[in-house]
């Protein structure tokens, strides 16, 4: 099995996507090809992760709660202003 073929596997199992798959299909959505990392902090608090991306006036920050309660993450931006938010 190729390299492409193993991973093709981890994202389907018999036609049903996994949950691998719908993750890394949520990330692509929004973190585009050509978006440079962004400096911010990793793991903020307990079971919380982030990660940042971005290319121009564009920014895109990826929000991972690991735990098993509602996490508040407050995220502070300098030198923009946001003009518009997606939540998943």
């Amino acid at each position: 099995m190729t390299a492409q073929g193993a991973h093709t596997q981890s994202l389907q199992i018999s036609g049903v996507v996994t949950k691998r798959g719908y993750v890394m299909s949520q990330f692509a959505r929004f973190v585009r090809t050509g978006y440079q990392r962004i400096e911010i902090a990793e793991n903020p608090q307990p079971a919380v992760y982030l990660s940042a991306y971005g290319e121009d006036a564009q920014v895109v920050i990826v929000a991972i709660n690991m735990g098993r309660t509602v996490a508040e993450q407050p995220i502070s931006l300098s030198g923009g202003a946001v003009q518009a938010f997606t939540s998943m």
